[in-house]
């Protein structure tokens, strides 16, 4: 249905494939459809031109046309699509026509409303266009889709300025407020949602290590952080510089943290051997952790004098583990041992009361202890676990795009966390246990929730298509990320404070009459 600019007319395209035309003083009306072809499964679109005097029609056959208002006679035809069309735009001027199609087309396509040619073609929907509007004053197309997302547009560039996520099925139908400074969204569920034009900008990395490396783990203090390439190397978390390059650990690589007064670098090692690396004396002990398995990965249980030792062997895609041991590391006492027979697993986290958790290629999760528990918990693999630091709830991800937080004690879902366009690739809990920060990619790489309300708070942009590590410092302040170019990303956390200011500014703008 639409509007002339004038108000004498009003439009509407019906089923089958009929348009009518009415004029509004007298409620008289003019009817037509489209020459040729099949009406199809697509409902078409249409708008005006002008003050009104012209319209034009997207119809179900792939064709736009130009009729008189008036009297219904087409003025012009032209292919659009090969499918049926399933929206279409008319900016204000009318001189850019701009139309969707579907169902495998998942482009915006550009058309000069004179002449027919095309004008320019808009790729980023992951499925088929159902929405296009341009704001008032024709800077921005913003365009919705199958996939659940809404995307601004400059019509200028012809470059995405942002993508909107948010709801929760299929976006339908999207109106520019009058002034321009607010876009409207419905959906197939029948949700409503309300968005500020443009969106808060997202705030950027505040550095990039260039040096590329496949894993990191940040000191208690918060300012150093450990790369691992082809050596284990120690940079300064605030300014980036290259500290020292630990050469002694070279050959075997494994996972490795700091020992709780970040006096010492603990990395696994071979035949149950943890390598200790005291950065005071730079020199290289060793201590038996048991077995003739490798020590494939170490984790500090929190601020503790405890340690976790995890035992197995290491595939390209994930990691076979037998066992995992819990130490009094200053005493080099074993206090616990739990055997992982068969767990193949993708990712893995040990709260920090010493509870292992791992999650898998078939969606499901293990937690274990005196009794092994293991359920369904995402559609497709487990790619990143981690507790809370009380260990009551267990956050997770998966390759499907979603986020979950489970009650470890029960194993029932609380809540999935639905945000990321594709896959999410990592999680993390902030120390305060009060934010869980979940990463995918490129412009959204990383978001960050409440674990309490539930509700995102803040999108990160960064580098790289996939973001394939992420962590929290010590203290809170800083998110550090890991792409898959090998680039360390280190953001500065929002804190409360800031993130209650921009959710404050952000609805007075969408208040504002």
């Amino acid at each position: 249905m639409s509007v002339s600019r004038d108000g004498r007319r009003l439009a509407v395209y019906h089923v089958g494939g009929e348009v009518r035309v009415w004029r509004t003083d007298d409620w008289s009306h003019i009817s037509f459809a489209p020459s040729s072809g099949n009406p199809g499964v697509h409902y078409g679109a249409l708008g005006f031109l002008g003050e009104g005097d012209r319209i034009v029609v997207g119809w179900s056959n792939g064709k736009v046309a130009i009729h008189d208002a008036a009297t219904g006679k087409k003025l012009r035809e032209f292919a659009a699509h090969n499918e049926g069309i399933t929206t279409l735009a008319v900016s204000p001027g009318s001189d850019v026509i701009a139309t969707g199609a579907g169902y495998s087309d998942k482009s915006v396509r550009l058309w000069n409303s004179e002449s027919g040619e095309a004008a320019g073609e808009l790729a980023g929907h992951q499925s088929w266009v159902s929405g296009l509007a341009f704001s008032p004053d024709a800077a921005i197309l913003a365009s919705s889709s199958a996939d659940q997302t809404i995307r601004l547009w400059d019509t200028q560039t012809r470059t995405e300025i942002a993508a909107l996520r948010g709801h929760e099925d299929e976006v339908y139908c999207l109106a520019f407020s009058s002034d321009g400074k607010r876009l409207i969204s419905g959906a197939k569920d029948g949700s409503v949602r309300l968005w500020q034009v443009p969106p808060a900008q997202r705030p950027p990395a505040l550095r990039v290590l260039r040096d590329r490396c496949g894993y990191f783990v940040v000191s208690p203090d918060s300012r150093r952080v450990v790369t691992l390439s082809a050596d284990y190397v120690v940079w300064d978390l605030n300014t980036g510089e290259k500290l020292e390059t630990i050469s002694a650990l070279r050959g075997y690589q494994a996972g490795y943290d700091f020992t709780a007064n970040g006096g010492q670098l603990l990395v696994g090692g071979h035949n149950g051997k943890v390598r200790i690396w005291d950065f005071t004396q730079n020199a290289l002990s060793e201590f038996d952790a048991g077995g003739t398995e490798d020590v494939v990965g170490v984790r500090r249980l929190g601020a503790t004098k405890f340690l976790a030792t995890v035992h197995g062997t290491r595939t390209a895609r994930a990691f076979s583990t037998t066992r995992v041991k819990i130490w009094d590391f200053e005493k080099r006492q074993l206090k616990e041992e739990t055997g992982l027979s068969g767990a193949d697993a993708t990712t893995s986290a040990v709260s920090p009361q010493g509870k292992t958790a791992t999650g898998h290629e078939d969606g499901s999760v293990t937690i274990w202890g005196q009794v092994r528990t293991n359920f369904p918990a995402h559609r497709r693999a487990v790619v990143g676990v981690a507790f809370t630091p009380d260990g009551r709830i267990l956050a997770t991800g998966g390759e499907e795009g979603t986020a979950k937080l489970w009650d470890v004690a029960t194993h029932r879902e609380i809540v999935t966390l639905k945000g990321h366009l594709r896959s999410v690739h990592a999680v993390d809990i902030s120390p305060d246990g009060r934010r869980l920060a979940t990463a995918g990619g490129g412009a959204e790489s990383v978001k960050l929730w409440d674990i309490q309300t539930h509700q995102e708070l803040i999108t990160l942009s960064g580098e790289g298509s996939i973001m394939t590590l992420l962590a929290f410092s010590p203290d809170g302040n800083k998110l550090i990320g890991l792409n898959n170019n090998g680039h360390l990303h280190i953001w500065r956390a929002p804190s409360w404070e800031e993130i209650k200011t921009a959710e404050a500014k952000e609805q007075a703008e969408v208040q504002r009459p």
